[in-house]
């Protein structure tokens, strides 16, 4: 490539003159934001000084723009001749790579004797045009937000990369309102059809471009969204009136007042504003001077659409077409294709008087003086120019979003990115009041996945698959529509329709499948049914459909996979629908429908308020965990304003051998008592106004016959009740057999209890251990003292799970399902995990060899939980690092701001220390003891977490070898998951090295000095 695109010096006046011009403006300009243009003064005095050596076949050859494809080896030789022996004024270049691209444009500025203006058609971004540059969304996508700080954000960087290219226009932005939703061409490119909409997102999306340096165009003047035809096929007819053709100018009038520098006039016959036969909009003096230069007052650059399309090349011959563009008063002739023809005939017009001289020469000093504003002293380096796209690429996505952490296992984080970054546009089309969606994840129903195509991403099926079990249904498979209705109608459970084969450009791309249509218009489809349509939208144009449609605005998977995570509520419907359709029956739904509580985002530590990164030194002690037999597996996670900034996984399941990750589920053990018992005491304390000093007999009234029916509320939250740490279970299930069948021929009951391989506890066991609990009397009360010493219990916990059930009227786990993990989002949290469907991502906890249990896997590992029927107060909820984590940051998160779960008030008086005589946790939640603090007690041997931890953090742990804390000051959260006591829990060796406290120490002491520890 180098040798066919050699590079030399510069060598005429008019490229020092202008390097010169330059050289001042660009040392100033700013790393970041507006780019700084040379002042209109400056550039006239350069381009008046070009222009008066300028003859008149050379002021024709500056208005000529010739095409230039860098696909190939080597530039054509048109391509060579047109700027070094006829001196061209401009380059619109077409396919290559960005290296092909940058040699290129080097060589022909550098042999170039002026300037070239180079031109891109690059609409949804350098991409349109070269290989291997990531794509931006389309206008319509866009639109879609309704927000003009995001079309600016687009544009802007859109604009940095075209600068990196060494472009100086795009001829982007459509302005043309897509009035006619059968219209072959225009379509997605549009911002839509609703004036307000289009005006506000086409001038921000330009004044981004400028911002970066780039000008924009606004095109197809005057307007070619109300066309059944393609101008580049044939000329289409407008049949314009006063009324619609004042609409259709309205975008550019708009353009034009908020200072577009230049506008493109489409190939149209319009008989309203020119009547003579086949006269295209572009070659009529009456529709660009007449209308848009004097008219409407515009000042900028008049630029042809492409002159070999067939709306004009099918009427007119390249030097006839020619003259009459000059003669219309367009300033640019774009992609002039017989550039030898057109110059050697215009000395001719001249003398003819088809032209006038002072137009022309007033028309190539506005283009000089374009040059002159766009020109850049550096066109790119071909051997970084790759690099530098994709960063600022990259640079612009991180500045929408940042990747997220799901509740899935995610993908790389590019990819996320990718996928957060489509979600914006998700837009949803509805006929009736569905209370179905968002779906649940992991419920044990099947969803039949009905696909019209011969094949699905593996991306689409790896993130489906992990939310739901899912059976693929090839429709391609059934012989006609009624075949897969009658298949259907005998199928119970969720439906997902999706066509795989839309396409976005093409006659295709405006219409479905036909007997994805007829299945659409027939079926008497469920409220669990839905069709994803990614593509084309306007394929829905008439559809009738007896089910929502989630709309993903474009073909491609990270619109697929954000579909996806819309239909399971993990990201909202952020889009609203920008372009009318005549749908039968149907309303749009609105923007921002409800998702689930917003997902975790990871970033940097230092970014976050760290001294520096410490995942080396976390991820040795991780691995000191596994290497010492502490635990077989943990996953460490960190918070930091809601942020992940650490997301350490060690070892494997043992059975399968897969990886832990952030998703990995674990037996938590004890944090139930925060993320389940005391959760649902403070929903009870705002909803009822419990007096918590108050004994639970004045809200449980049978308690009065129990002998802890005094205890007071508090006291059950604070372990001062009195009651026992746990049951002896052992010697009351040895002491009475009846409750346990050692019978290998026995077949159980369905509400039998197993306890290990042949044994069985009978379905009433449950029954028997909560009446062992409520005959269980608290320790009387030592005299001179008014409240119980500190002694933690189990049954304090179970107690008030109870009272839970007590009040709400339904199981406790069931409540907490309903009014905070399926809110929350957490998924992969709750009792009975069994039944959620997270069977194989599971953690097993023991092998119980002692008490008989034997392998304790997809089942509670307390044994007073587990006799309780797997869901008590102190212990049974399964959940991963990501949900806990999630939960815990909403805890934090919610004392300081705003929260849809709890009042500020509530979790305050939750989580502080607890005024009860020398007690130092918090209602239900654990915290620092304190130690070596002035609060430390004779009782106290050592710290619950480290030395020096803070005394506002919250938290719990749990037997299994799981921490999880908050620090509300901070807005940072720990979460350690373990199952430590896999394969047995003889040897706490976790605790007795102490290395979740070094954990947490490392992670607290790291923060910058403003965020030092107490």
């Amino acid at each position: 490539m180098q040798a066919q695109y050699p590079i030399s010096e510069p060598c005429t006046s008019h490229f020092k003159r202008l390097y010169l011009a330059l050289a001042v403006s660009l040392l100033l300009l700013p790393l970041k934001g507006q780019y700084t243009y040379p002042s209109t003064q400056k550039s006239a005095i350069w381009a008046d000084s070009v222009l008066k050596t300028l003859n008149f076949e050379q002021q024709i050859a500056q208005k000529l723009m010739v095409p230039a494809w860098t696909r190939n080896a080597q530039l054509s030789q048109e391509v060579i001749d047109a700027v070094t022996q006829y001196q061209v004024g401009g380059i619109i270049f077409f396919q290559g790579t960005p290296q092909t691209h940058v040699m290129a444009l080097n060589y022909l500025q550098q042999e170039s004797k002026i300037p070239l203006l180079i031109g891109m058609d690059a609409e949804w971004g350098p991409a349109m045009r070269l290989d291997h540059v990531p794509k931006f969304p389309y206008p319509l996508s866009i639109a879609a937000t309704e927000s003009s700080t995001y079309a600016f954000d687009i544009g802007y960087a859109q604009g940095k990369m075209l600068k990196a290219l060494g472009v100086h226009i795009n001829f982007a932005p459509v302005v043309d309102l897509n009035s006619n939703p059968n219209n072959p061409i225009i379509g997605f490119r549009s911002f839509g059809n609703n004036l307000n909409l289009v005006n506000a997102q086409a001038a921000a999306f330009n004044k981004g471009l400028e911002a970066a340096g780039v000008w924009g165009c606004a095109k197809h003047f005057p307007g070619h969204g109300n066309t059944l035809a393609d101008s580049h096929k044939e000329l289409p007819l407008v049949s314009h009136d006063k009324k619609t053709l004042k609409r259709d100018l309205a975008p550019f009038e708009y353009a034009i007042e908020e200072g577009v520098k230049s506008i493109m006039v489409a190939h149209l016959k319009i008989p309203f504003l020119d009547d003579r036969p086949e006269m295209p909009s572009s070659l009529s003096r009456s529709i660009v001077h007449d209308l848009l230069r004097e008219k409407m007052e515009f000042k900028g650059l008049i630029i042809t659409d492409a002159m070999n399309m067939k709306g004009v090349s099918a009427h007119y011959r390249s030097d006839e077409a020619a003259l009459m563009a000059l003669q219309a008063g367009n300033d640019i002739l774009c992609f002039v294709d017989n550039v030898p023809e057109v110059l050697s005939k215009c000395r001719n017009w001249l003398d003819s008087n088809w032209l006038d001289s002072q137009e022309i020469a007033a028309s190539v000093r506005r283009i000089l003086i374009a040059k002159h504003q766009t020109a850049s002293t550096d066109y790119g380096n071909p051997a970084h120019i790759q690099a530098e796209l994709d960063a600022e690429y990259r640079r612009y996505t991180l500045q929408q979003i940042e990747a997220p952490a799901l509740a899935y296992e995610p993908f790389s984080k590019s990819v996320e990115e990718d996928i957060e970054l489509a979600s914006r546009h998700i837009c949803a089309i509805d006929n009736r009041v569905h209370n179905q969606l968002p779906w649940k994840p992991h419920q044990r129903d099947t969803l039949y996945a009905v696909i019209f195509g011969d094949r699905i991403p593996e991306i689409f099926v790896k993130r489906l698959n992990s939310y739901q079990q899912v059976q693929y249904v090839w429709a391609q498979s059934f012989a006609t529509a009624d075949t897969l209705l009658q298949f259907l109608n005998q199928r119970q459970g969720k439906f997902l329709f999706f066509n795989a084969e839309q396409r976005m450009w093409g006659g295709n791309s405006r219409i479905l499948p036909e007997m994805l249509r007829r299945v659409l218009a027939q079926w008497q489809a469920p409220k669990t049914a839905v069709f994803i349509h990614t593509g084309n939208v306007y394929a829905l144009q008439q559809v009738a459909c007896e089910m929502p449609i989630i709309l993903g605005m474009e073909t491609g998977e990270a619109y697929l996979i954000a579909c996806i995570d819309a239909l399971y509520g993990f990201r909202g419907i952020k889009g609203q629908l920008p372009v009318n359709l005549e749908l039968p029956n149907v309303n749009l739904l609105p923007r921002n429908t409800q998702a689930w509580v917003a997902p975790l985002r990871w970033a940097d530590p230092e970014a976050q308020g760290f001294h520096c990164d410490e995942s080396g030194s976390l991820a040795g002690i991780m691995d000191s965990i596994i290497l010492s037999g502490a635990a077989e597996s943990a996953q460490l996670m960190v918070l930091k304003n809601g942020h992940i900034v650490y997301d350490i996984a060690r070892g494997k399941h043992p059975f399968g051998g897969k990886s832990v990750t952030p998703h990995t589920v674990f037996d938590i053990a004890s944090i139930t008592k925060i993320a389940a018992t005391t959760l649902g005491m403070m929903h009870l304390y705002e909803q009822e106004d419990l007096d918590l000093e108050a004994p639970i007999k004045a809200y449980w009234k049978e308690t009065e016959a129990y002998p802890w029916g005094s205890v007071k509320l508090a006291e059950f939250l604070t372990h001062r009740s009195g009651l026992p740490p746990y049951l002896p279970l052992t010697s009351k299930l040895k002491s009475d057999s009846l409750y346990i069948r050692i019978d290998s021929a026995h077949i159980p009951d369905s509400g039998d209890i197993r306890w290990g391989a042949d044994r069985y506890l009978a379905a009433g066991i449950s029954d028997t251990v909560w009446g062992w609990i409520r005959g269980t009397s608290p320790k009387k009360k030592a005299k001179k003292r008014d409240i119980q010493p500190y002694v933690y219990s189990d049954l304090n916990a179970i107690i008030l799970g109870k009272f839970i059930e007590k009040r709400s009227g339904v199981s406790l786990s069931r409540f907490c399902d309903s009014v905070f993990y399926e809110p929350m989002g957490l998924f992969r949290t709750g009792f009975l995990p069994k039944e959620k469907g997270l069977h194989a991502e599971i953690l097993p906890t023991q092998i119980d060899s002692l008490g008989g249990r034997g392998l304790i896997w997809k089942e509670v590992h307390d044994p007073s939980a587990f006799l309780l029927g797997g869901i008590a107060g102190n212990a049974g909820v399964f959940s991963s690092a990501y949900d806990l984590s999630r939960l815990m940051w909403i805890l934090c998160e919610g004392q300081t701001v705003s929260s849809r779960f709890f009042k500020k008030e509530t979790l305050k008086t939750f989580t502080q220390t607890y005024e009860c005589g020398d007690n130092y946790r918090g209602l239900g939640f654990d915290k620092a003891n304190g130690y070596p603090n002035a609060l430390r007690d004779a009782r106290i041997k050592g710290s619950n977490l480290y030395d020096d931890a803070p005394t506002q953090i919250f938290g719990h742990a749990g037997f299994t070898g799981t921490w999880a804390w908050a620090d509300p000051e901070r807005k940072l959260v720990f979460v350690f998951l373990s199952n430590r006591t896999y394969p047995n829990d003889t040897q706490n060796k976790l605790a007795h090295h102490g290395y979740r406290g070094k954990l947490m120490e490392i992670v607290f002491r790291s923060l910058k000095a403003g965020d030092k520890t107490e």
